[in-house]
């Protein structure tokens, strides 16, 4: 068994909401730590999702997460587009034209990734 079979898989967590994603996408992104979305449809059910590590957990060098939200239908855009001006507000954009949003770009994959399982 090689030593990346051996390793547990990712954990997963499911998000209640586009904007929680969001949200936490864009504080991500505000620390130098730029995050792009993934968007799977997978027998009727859409799915938007990202990887990242949480670092120094336990004796590995970090806990890979899957953060994701499934959605009722596909994304209406190519971007995510989030404001807190005047109140939070959450949008899906074919362009990144506005400047009063921050984007996460939306990148569709053609099959499940071996690590959202």
């Amino acid at each position: 068994m090689s030593k990346a079979e051996s390793l547990p898989p990712a954990t997963r967590i499911k998000l209640a909401s586009i904007e929680d994603l969001a949200r936490l996408i864009i504080t991500w992104t505000m620390r130098h730590n730029p995050q792009a979305v993934f968007y799977l449809e997978e027998n009727g059910k859409h799915y938007l999702f990202t990887l990242t590590t949480t670092l120094g957990y336990y004796q590995f060098h970090g806990l890979p997460l899957i953060v994701y939200v499934e959605l009722d239908k596909p994304p209406e855009g190519k971007f995510i587009a989030y404001t807190t001006d005047p109140e939070e507000t959450v949008l899906y954009k074919n362009s990144m034209e506005e400047r009063r949003y921050q984007y996460v770009p939306i990148i569709k994959v053609s099959e499940r990734p071996a690590f959202f399982k």
